[in-house]
């Protein structure tokens, strides 16, 4: 146990520097390419969304060692959110939760990192009264996420889609081996996730020590 600790750890160390490296060759880019400065300045917040997730689910892991358990979805939907001083009025998650660790962070993180921040730019996080509710629901061997935005500006489909609606359907579609939908509704933006419950979790995760 102690040696699979030490490795553990070190992997950890490992995935911190390769986001920092990451994060440092994204910004010298966008420095001696002045082209690229819009695209890098949004790969750039997706890599320190991906750390984010990941300083959080370690010290989740530990415990999970130790109790034979695993975080879940929710929590690390929650943890992800904490930085809006206005978490806890603006978004509401409900419905099913689901034990989740490192295998399943990435996917997750970048998905509703891109939500997040559409919806502060352009929809329901952009005014003061505008909120976001993320229902789960969990049927047998299929999971399915609905991201629900209220209280903002009129939305409408963009005439392109960038950069990053390409990375959600890519996290979605080959990571969790689902799909996502979107619907551009009156009473704001709605985003529909299928996932499989299973890519969320490393199997030995689920089993007992």
């Amino acid at each position: 146990m102690e040696d699979t600790e030490l490795l553990t750890r070190e992997l950890s160390h490992g995935i911190k520097n390769i986001l920092a490296v990451g994060s440092g060759l994204i910004t010298l880019s966008a420095r001696t390419l002045p082209d690229v400065k819009g695209c890098a300045h949004e790969l750039q917040e997706r890599v320190e969304a991906l750390g984010r997730a990941h300083q959080f689910i370690r010290p989740q892991v530990e415990q999970m060692e130790l109790a034979n358990d695993a975080p879940t979805l929710h929590a690390v939907l929650r943890q992800m959110f904490a930085p809006d001083p206005d978490r806890d009025r603006r978004f509401r998650i409900t419905g099913d939760d689901v034990p989740i660790d490192d295998k399943g962070v990435t996917p997750i993180s970048l998905v509703f990192h891109e939500l997040a921040t559409n919806a502060a730019k352009y929809g329901a996080l952009s005014v003061d009264d505008g909120g976001v509710e993320i229902t789960v629901c969990q049927m047998g061997d299929r999971l399915k996420i609905l991201w629900t935005e209220h209280g903002g500006p009129l939305v409408t489909m963009p005439k392109r889609f960038g950069f990053g609606s390409r990375l959600t359907t890519i996290s979605a579609e080959k990571q969790l081996g689902g799909t996502i939908e979107r619907r551009w509704r009156t009473a704001g933006l709605e985003v529909e996730m299928t996932g499989q419950p299973s890519r969320l979790i490393h199997l030995s995760a689920a089993m007992p020590f």
